[in-house]
């Protein structure tokens, strides 16, 4: 596992945390804000503040993101809803991970804690997925990763699973298939 920093740097730096679209502001092509809780850059100058007007706007997803930035990655996008379910007496939100997919887990709360559950292995088969956690609290809610059927993955380098906070933090697992048994 690694934190991406080169092919989404872009979009990690601006995504949810983009700047809250403002009646009060003017937009240049290319700008990115953040309306109804999503991201979109700017296609046509609004040189007049006033409302929200989607025909100047593109929603920008993740796999747009990397097309923007030259990039050729093409997983589908799958964007979790949080289930909540009560772990050794604690509640806490939880979703299961897609192989060979864009994960996007949205968390608008730090309330509970968060446990994402690795898709299952598959033997003679490696993983290779993304996960993008938004988090819009004020606070980090606890994250934790689970595995099925008590496995022992052999991610890259799993140290890097506690930098996670407030803000995005975008995730790369990879598992090749040589070290599956």
């Amino acid at each position: 596992m690694k934190i991406l920093s080169d092919e989404l740097k872009g979009y990690a730096k601006n995504s949810s945390l983009a700047p809250e679209f403002s009646t009060s502001s003017t937009y240049a092509v290319g700008d990115v804000v953040t309306y109804q809780s999503q991201r979109y850059r700017c296609t046509t100058a609004v040189s007049t503040a006033g409302a929200w007007n989607l025909s100047n706007w593109t929603l920008e997803d993740v796999q747009t993101a990397i097309e923007n930035a030259g990039g050729d990655l093409h997983y589908p996008i799958v964007v979790h809803t949080l289930s909540t379910e009560i772990i050794s007496g604690v509640t806490t939100k939880c979703a299961t991970l897609q192989d060979l997919a864009i994960n996007v887990v949205q968390i608008s709360s730090a309330t509970d804690p968060i446990q994402l559950t690795f898709p299952a292995k598959i033997d003679g088969m490696g993983r290779d997925f993304i996960v993008r956690i938004e988090i819009t609290s004020a606070t980090a809610p606890t994250v934790v990763f689970a595995f099925q059927n008590n496995e022992d993955p052999d991610f890259e380098s799993m140290d890097d699973w506690t930098t996670i906070g407030t803000g995005v933090t975008i995730l790369s697992f990879t598992e090749t298939k040589e070290v599956i048994s």
